[in-house]
């Protein structure tokens, strides 16, 4: 009965270390695994981290352009288009002298006069003179005689 103890024993010795060896690599296994998630994980963050970078980018960009666009006529013609930048008002504001009927005035070498308040009609090279009317609508305002 001591030696059937005895070659139990040894059995359960080596079924015992078979277990271990089996938990010892299935351990290495999941070490394995944990390894690859934390590569994963990294890889992950810079891209997320690229994606948010690539977002912010994008919206300065298009902030810019915006920007710049809201700066910028754009006039269509039937065969092209053309972009006139808007003057940005960094000058200083000059007021024009208070005119009302009856003030004299003089023009400019090449200003032209018009037949109506908005610059419709005959036109011809302007002189100076007084104003007899004033029409605030027009594009044109001044009638001068």
């Amino acid at each position: 009965m001591a030696e059937q103890l005895q070659i139990e024993t040894k059995e359960l010795a080596k079924d015992n270390t078979e277990l271990i060896s089996t938990y010892d690599k299935q351990l290495e296994q999941i070490k394995l695994v944990i390894d690859e998630l934390e590569k994963l994980k990294k890889q992950y963050e810079a891209a997320e981290k690229a994606a948010k970078n690539a977002a912010t980018e994008a919206y300065n960009y298009w902030h810019a352009a915006s920007n710049e666009a809201a700066s910028t006529d754009t006039t269509i013609n039937s065969t092209k288009v053309t972009e006139t930048k808007k003057p940005t008002n960094t000058a200083p504001k000059v007021t024009a002298p208070s005119l009302s009927v009856g003030s004299s005035i003089s023009v400019k070498s090449g200003t032209r006069w018009y037949e109506d308040s908005y610059g419709g009609g005959n036109s011809g090279p302007a002189s100076g003179g007084q104003i007899v009317l004033i029409n605030t609508k027009g594009t044109h305002p001044y009638n001068i005689g």
